[in-house]
C-alpha cells in the first residue's frame, strides 16, 4: 500500500471486503477512467510533463487545474513538487499545505511537505510531519529509515522502540534500512545507558546487533561502551555472538 500511495494509481482496496462496496468501488473507478472529467484530464497531462522532466509545462498545467478541480488537493501536490525541484522551498510548503486543508491525509502531500521541511533542515516539524504519515499509512523503506534518522536528530529517542516495530513488519528491509535501524538503535541504547535504564539499553544492544547481522565494528561497538559504564559483566552475550 505504502508504494501504491506513492505511484499514481487509479484506486486500491483494503481489508476487510465487502462484495457489493467493491462491485460500486470498481464500477465508480471505471466510470472516472471511462470518462474523465477535466480536471481529471488536464492532471494526466501534467503527470506526463512531469515525468517527462518538463517542469515548466508541469506546473503550469498543475495551476491550471486548481481553477477546475472542486478538490485540487493533487494539482497543488504538483504545484507544490515542481517548487521544491526548483528549489522554491517556502511557496512548495505552501502548495502541500493547502492541499492538505482540502485533505488533511493527502498522502502525496504529506510526503511532500516532510520532504521539503528536510530540505529545509527543519528537524522537529519534519518529524512530526513523518510521525503523522506513519500513523496512517505504511512507511515504505526509504521514510522508515528517514523516520530513524528523525526520531535521533530531533531527541525523539523512545519513539525508536515505534518504528523499530513497523520495521519488524516491513516486507521490503534494504541494506540501506538495516543499517539506519542498526545504528538509531545502538545511539537510543547509549542514550537509554546514560538515563540509568540498563535492560532496555540492553535490549536495543541486541536487536541492533541482530539487524546488523552480528558486524563485528557493532559487537565492538556495544562492549566498548558497556565498559565505559563499568557494565563488563553483560559484555558476555555480545562477545559470544
Amino acid at each position: 500500500m505504502a508504494d501504491a500511495a506513492e505511484e499514481e494509481v487509479d484506486a486500491f482496496i483494503l481489508k476487510p471486503l465487502d462484495e457489493d462496496l467493491v462491485y460500486k468501488y470498481l464500477l465508480d473507478t471505471m466510470e472516472r477512467k471511462l470518462n474523465p472529467s477535466e480536471y481529471a484530464s488536464v492532471l494526466k497531462d501534467v503527470r506526463g510533463f512531469f515525468r517527462d522532466g518538463n517542469l515548466d509545462k508541469a506546473f503550469a498545467m498543475a495551476s491550471m487545474a486548481k481553477i477546475l478541480g472542486n478538490r485540487p488537493a493533487m494539482a497543488n501536490y504538483y504545484c507544490g513538487e515542481v517548487c521544491r525541484q526548483w528549489g522554491k522551498f517556502e511557496q512548495a510548503l505552501d502548495e502541500f499545505r493547502q492541499g492538505l486543508n482540502i485533505n488533511q491525509l493527502h498522502y502525496k502531500c504529506l510526503a511532500g511537505e516532510f520532504l521539503t521541511l528536510k530540505d529545509l533542515d527543519k528537524k522537529d516539524e519534519a518529524y512530526q510531519v513523518i510521525s503523522k504519515i506513519s500513523q496512517h499509512f505504511p512507511l515504505t523503506p526509504e521514510l522508515l529509515k528517514n523516520a530513524f534518522i528523525l526520531s535521533i536528530l530531533s531527541h525523539h529517542f523512545k519513539d525508536v522502540e515505534k518504528y523499530y516495530g513497523l520495521y519488524l513488519r516491513q516486507p521490503r528491509k534494504t541494506p540501506d534500512l538495516k543499517l539506519t535501524v542498526s545504528a538509531a538503535l545502538l545511539t537510543s541504547a547509549k542514550i537509554l545507558l546514560r538515563e540509568k535504564n540498563v535492560p532496555k539499553a540492553l535490549d536495543y544492544f541486541k536487536k541492533g546487533a541482530i539487524i546488523s547481522g552480528r558486524q563485528s565494528e557493532y559487537l565492538s561497538n556495544v562492549i566498548d561502551t558497556l565498559v565505559a559504564e563499568k557494565l563488563g559483566n553483560e559484555c558476555n552475550d555480545f562477545i559470544k555472538m
